[in-house]
């Protein structure tokens, strides 16, 4: 703003320098509320966060003690700990896994055999 401008406007040097005053203290005020607002959110987020954190493991400790005192009771060998059991357990999973994998590979060469036979 020039000379001429600001006395066509009705302002003089010390009142212009009073709106920059102005706005530089609303610039302050704003980024105070920013801040303030900012700050909350992430306080709230944090709360939120714990809280579930606090739930999740509750609930897997909780899945835990239920899945030790099923395999204790029902599936534990009377030599066995709780932890040897389950992996006992895995092993024979995986092992009747691999077998049924290798019926379903036999079937389906048999049915092979058996359509090239036809043809």
């Amino acid at each position: 703003m020039n000379y001429y401008n600001t006395i066509e406007h009705g302002k003089t040097s010390v009142g212009i320098m009073k709106e920059v005053r102005n706005v530089s203290k609303l610039k302050d005020v704003n980024k105070k509320i920013e801040n303030a607002v900012v700050g909350g959110y992430k306080k709230i987020e944090k709360g939120t966060v714990s809280g579930y954190k606090k739930i999740e493991n509750g609930v897997v400790s909780g899945y835990k003690k239920i899945e030790d005192k099923f395999v204790d009771k029902y599936l534990k060998h009377d030599d066995e700990t709780i932890e040897e059991a389950k992996i006992r357990l895995k092993n024979e999973e995986k092992e009747r896994k691999e077998k049924q994998e290798k019926e379903m590979a036999e079937r389906k060469v048999k049915i092979e055999e058996k359509t090239n036979i036809k043809k």
